[in-house]
């Protein structure tokens, strides 16, 4: 787990995802992924514009820089 890893400090509307998800962080004013996974999961869901889907999308590009296990589940 890299707490570190550039990916998460960049600016979300700047990363590779839907414009739904972009959205959904700029509603709830997450402007990098680090925010995000600071967050626990049940909380996140209880998010105003968030999304089963949107949790896959987050996943997903975690899952690609080896950073899925920063996800708190409680």
């Amino acid at each position: 787990m890299d707490e570190k890893h550039p990916i998460l400090f960049k600016p979300i509307r700047e990363l590779p995802l839907s414009h739904e998800f972009i959205g959904m962080a700029t509603i709830n004013h997450f402007e990098i992924l680090a925010q995000m996974v600071a967050v626990p999961v049940a909380e996140l869901e209880k998010l105003p514009g968030f999304r089963q889907r949107l949790l896959g999308e987050l996943i997903g590009i975690l899952l690609k820089y080896g950073l899925e296990n920063m996800l708190k589940e409680h």
